[in-house]
């Protein structure tokens, strides 16, 4: 059962907000929608992989699920395409390569994904998996917002960084981005301490361009967290 009318509007319309259909108009983006699969994700350059979006990051609303598996088990299961990112894949109906086949079956009702999803079969392990990431995520006490994004700021490869000194959650893709809002949990992020960053930093020690030309005359509690710790910031 959907709780809001702007739940429903997202199911019907795709995009929650301006800031996400701006997004993805632009020529150069970082986030990309798969229509095909119901997928929004950040780009990841010079990589086939991808960051699936589960909050949008400009409103925190909760994106649509993904239709990965439910595409797959259909393509598997009705038209006996067992090899579908291989041999079988001209094999594929056309319908398929884009939004057709679950606007057709009615999948962007969410009370349908749901009754739809419940058919798909997860083996033992997947189940035990499921589990255990509930444990982790459950559990987690900080000091972001959740453990999905800990293991983010964690992993070396990752595109998402964690900016102590201007306490910003930044994604550097094929552009740059400051989250507003998680996207693995849609929880609002800490306000961006960069303006105030600059403010002090030219005020009280007459760093015009803290950022560049000034960089090496950063005080180094401004280059942590400890400055506007001290600050009660």
């Amino acid at each position: 059962m959907l709780d809001t009318d702007k739940e429903m509007h997202m199911l019907e319309n795709e995009y929650c907000c301006d800031l996400l259909s701006y997004e993805l108009r632009k020529q150069v983006k970082i986030i990309e929608y798969n229509q095909k699969i119901r997928e929004y994700a950040f780009i990841i350059p010079h990589s086939v992989s991808y960051m699936l979006l589960d909050y949008c990051v400009f409103c925190g609303h909760k994106l649509p699920h993904s239709l990965r598996h439910i595409w797959c088990d259909i393509l598997r299961s009705e038209y006996k395409i067992q090899s579908i990112f291989g041999r079988d894949r001209d094999k594929i109906p056309t319908d398929f390569l884009t939004d057709e086949w679950w606007r057709q079956r009615n999948l962007n009702d969410e009370n349908n994904f749901l009754l739809f999803n419940r058919k798909l079969k997860r083996d033992k392990r997947r189940q035990e998996l499921d589990y255990s990431i509930l444990q982790d995520r459950l559990n987690y006490k900080g000091p972001h917002c959740c453990v999905d994004m800990q293991w983010e700021i964690d992993s070396e490869i990752s595109i998402i960084k964690y900016c102590s000194h201007l306490r910003e959650h930044q994604v550097q893709s094929t552009g740059f981005l400051v989250l507003d809002f998680c996207p693995f949990c849609g929880k609002k992020e800490p306000q961006s301490l960069r303006k105030k960053w600059l403010e002090i930093l030219k005020e009280d020690y007459g760093l015009v361009d803290p950022l560049k030309k000034d960089q090496k005359k950063v005080p180094q509690e401004f280059l942590t967290d400890e400055w506007w710790r001290e600050r009660g910031l």
